[in-house]
């Protein structure tokens, strides 16, 4: 901290009465050459730089909470109807929470290093699969472009560009007939269970349906014979 004795406003510099007046004019003289340099680089481009924008490209932008920032896009997804998404997305956070301890977590702290210990973590302590920590990562990769898109983050600090995502293919077996009617005959004991067969099945038949569409199903959707509505599927790319 500089006391406003030391500060020459006349000639905008520290006055040499301080004991570090020509390193701190020096440093001063730098930032300010960077300053210009950014200012013409800009104006060549034909391009407009505020002062904020400014400042973040001399001084660096401030650390970005990354769980407050994620909170704000899972909420969405919750104003939207989009219940499936925001339990997964708010269950693939959780288990970012429990990994750093429940502190916070700034947007530049999760580097290439970071994601490699954390994928690491995944597997040996929630024995996730490849394609879970790749749905994951995914997720996660959306937060980042998103806090770029809001000018919050600067495009080199995404570790997801250097970072590679890995899948593997998986083989789906599908049940039978046979299969099918054995659950549909069998008798639950609970009425909660009873209406989650009763989902399950109608689902089967009625060609795959995501939980999160049946859930969106009203009866304006059925004309008596066929149910006719648009299928949503959320775009982590």
């Amino acid at each position: 901290m500089l006391n406003a004795s030391h500060w020459d406003y006349k000639n905008n510099k520290v006055k040499s009465t301080h004991p570090n007046s020509a390193r701190l004019n020096s440093f001063l003289t730098n930032k300010f050459n960077e300053l210009q340099d950014q200012v013409f680089e800009y104006e060549t481009a034909q391009k407009s730089l505020t002062t904020r924008q400014l400042k973040d490209k001399i001084f660096g932008k401030k650390p970005t909470d990354f769980f407050a920032f994620a909170e704000e896009v899972i909420q969405s997804y919750h104003q939207e109807g989009k219940i499936g998404t925001y339990d997964k997305n708010r269950s693939i956070l959780k288990k970012l929470s429990d990994y750093v301890g429940g502190k916070s977590l700034s947007f530049q702290d999760i580097t290439p290093e970071f994601l490699t210990k954390y994928e690491i973590y995944l597997k040996e302590f929630h024995k996730n699969k490849i394609n879970t920590i790749h749905r994951d990562f995914k997720f996660l990769r959306r937060l980042f472009n998103a806090a770029y898109s809001q000018e919050l983050i600067e495009h080199q600090l995404i570790p997801l560009n250097k970072y590679k995502l890995k899948t593997e293919k998986t083989q789906r077996s599908f049940l039978t007939d046979e299969e099918l009617k054995l659950i549909e005959d069998f008798q639950t004991t609970k009425p909660i269970l009873e209406l989650h067969k009763d989902m399950f099945i109608f689902a089967a038949y009625a060609g795959g349906l995501r939980i999160s569409d049946i859930l969106q199903l009203k009866w304006k959707h059925l004309d008596g014979k066929h149910i006719s509505f648009t299928m949503k599927k959320t775009n982590l790319n």
